[in-house]
């Protein structure tokens, strides 16, 4: 991540240190792309912290018609 995203980069980094799994944003550019993904994957696992998930909202989101039974 870049210098002008280094906000995004604290929340990210509050989050694993919280021990959060999951994160969820609608910030496209600089959180939730397969770059980030991976970039935070490859720390977490050298750094020993647990996996941080990152998702857009709607996919933490159950519809009712959702049927997981």
């Amino acid at each position: 991540m870049k210098q002008k995203s280094f906000d995004d980069c604290q929340h990210i980094a509050a989050a694993i240190l919280a021990g959060c799994d999951v994160i969820t944003s609608w910030n496209f550019k600089h959180i939730v792309n397969v770059k980030t993904v991976r970039g935070v994957k490859v720390i977490t696992t050298l750094e020993g912290y647990i996996d941080l998930l990152i998702y857009p909202p709607p996919v933490l989101i159950e519809s009712e018609d959702d049927d997981y039974e």
